[in-house]
């Protein structure tokens, strides 16, 4: 027996059946503090269609208040990270209680972990890329037709049972979806049109056990020839022409899990982008991949700032635990070859794994500033579900989603006083008394004030008065959702 969705399909007086009303899509982010891309795409591929697309926080009041006021059927699209799955998972239970819609989970947690179907509140749960899946779904919703063969889709039926689709194959061709839909996100208060976060290709070349695209690399699309998809130089230009046309665009943020994956693709993009753009941007890097003649090109095509891991100080602990199989020197020589093109270096690491000793976690300290780092952010090891290291720890499949490795004080402690810790060595002393006080709500203040500081005026230069409409905008957002229970 095909399944169906719950939506009565009308007659007409002639006796043939008409189409049930078009579906109201809702996408919803925990945080709306940036545009996710990933949203961006679903929107644009269904908008092609037809179909009334908007974005929403994943916040009870806000929700409830919009479902109220929708008449037609709802689909509620979810991209959901495995950091914010409990809580997920909790609001959408409430909001079940109240509304009727068909809630859908996508994004890295239901692909690495479907199961979470089973939970009270979620109905349907797409696994690897959605635009397709989703808009395949929504037609399904307005013509009555059968869902219970949609690929990518795991589906709970009104008897519990769980219908498992097989997924279908990545998307090759980058360059046949549609740009990202922007236009959605300008009712959002940190829509900020002069900067544009732009991905011009899908995938990453590694597969470090602790990361989420592990998953990807070597479960979901295992045997697929190609780990890193490319749109065309051409395209990604063209993109940002379209944006530039509509908007005053400043400065590009490119979010590519490593921008400099093909040195090819990356030459003729920078010779090209610095004739028909021409605009300070930002990309992802990584040590191994940096070599004079991939910096001298980001330089000269006005790259701002890039982000590149340098992790922990501990070698054998990035090999063996992290997977990322460099040495120390070769992470300085990376330093030193952005630094001496001039372009500001944002180094993310990752602290608490060596427990309360925090003894790795001050060498990476150390290597922070022997790398002469700009800006230095650092989170506690997290382990994230379908992960090797979360099979390692016996834990591969927690539908609740992701829980640090080690949880102390002094970790927690850590995570704020980490890059303030390399800006001023002459502090260490003071701040290893500092990370054994229970003053975690100061450090995170701190923390932020750090963050606003280096990312706006040490790595964009921005001017204070845009930073004071930002947090303008934030506090506009604080107050329309402040009944958020």
């Amino acid at each position: 027996m095909a399944m169906k969705l719950a939506y009565s399909r009308e007659s007409s007086c002639d006796g043939q059946n008409k189409r049930n009303p078009q579906p109201t899509i809702l996408l919803t982010v925990f945080q709306t503090t940036e545009i996710f891309l990933g949203i961006s795409s679903l929107a644009s591929v269904l908008k092609q269609r037809g179909y009334s697309v908007d974005v929403a926080p994943l916040e009870y009041a806000a929700l409830s208040r919009r479902l109220s006021r929708e008449a037609r059927p709802v689909l509620l699209g979810i991209s959901l990270p495995s950091l914010y799955a409990h809580r997920t998972i909790a609001l959408l239970k409430k909001l079940k209680r109240r509304h009727q819609f068909i809630s859908v989970l996508g994004g890295p947690h239901p692909t690495a972990v479907p199961e979470v179907i089973k939970e009270e509140g979620v109905d349907v749960v797409c696994r690897g890329e959605g635009e397709f899946a989703l808009l395949e779904l929504a037609e399904a919703m307005q013509t009555g037709a059968s869902i219970e063969n949609i690929a990518n889709l795991w589906i709970k039926t009104p008897r519990g049972e769980i219908r498992r689709n097989p997924v279908r194959p990545p998307i090759d061709d980058l360059d046949s979806l549609p740009f990202s839909d922007r236009e959605m996100w300008q009712r959002t208060p940190f829509f900020d049109a002069r900067e544009m976060p732009v991905i011009a290709s899908r995938g990453c070349m590694f597969a470090c056990p602790y990361c989420q695209q592990s998953y990807y690399n070597n479960e979901l699309y295992k045997g697929h020839a190609m780990r890193v998809r490319r749109r065309s130089v051409d395209n990604v230009l063209r993109e940002m022409e379209e944006y530039r046309r509509r908007y005053r665009l400043r400065q590009v943020s490119f979010v590519d899990s490593i921008f400099i994956s093909s040195a090819q693709w990356t030459k003729e993009f920078c010779g090209e982008y610095q004739r028909r753009v021409g605009l300070p941007f930002a990309c992802n890097v990584r040590p191994e991949l940096v070599t004079e003649e991939i910096v001298g090109s980001l330089a000269r095509a006005g790259c701002r700032w890039v982000s590149m891991g340098i992790e922990t100080a501990d070698e054998k602990v990035r090999a063996k635990m992290l997977g990322r199989h460099m040495d120390t020197r070769r992470i300085i020589e990376a330093a030193r070859r952005i630094k001496s093109a001039g372009i500001k270096l944002r180094a993310s690491n990752i602290i608490g794994i060596d427990g309360d000793d925090l003894r790795i976690d001050w060498q990476t300290v150390q290597l922070n500033q022997r790398c002469a780092v700009d800006f230095a952010v650092a989170f506690p090891l997290l382990v994230f579900p379908g992960t090797d290291l979360a099979r390692a720890n016996g834990n591969g499949n927690n539908t609740q989603g992701s829980y640090r490795m080690f949880d102390s004080l002094k970790v927690r402690n850590m995570w704020p006083l980490f890059g303030i810790a390399v800006e001023w060595p002459a502090l260490e002393p003071l701040l290893r008394v500092a990370v054994c006080l229970p003053l975690t709500f100061l450090y995170g203040f701190l923390l932020l004030m750090y963050h606003v500081y280096c990312k706006n005026f040490r790595l964009w230069r921005i001017t204070p008065g845009d930073v004071a409409g930002k947090c303008v905008r934030f506090m506009r957002r604080f107050t329309e959702t402040r009944g958020f229970r």
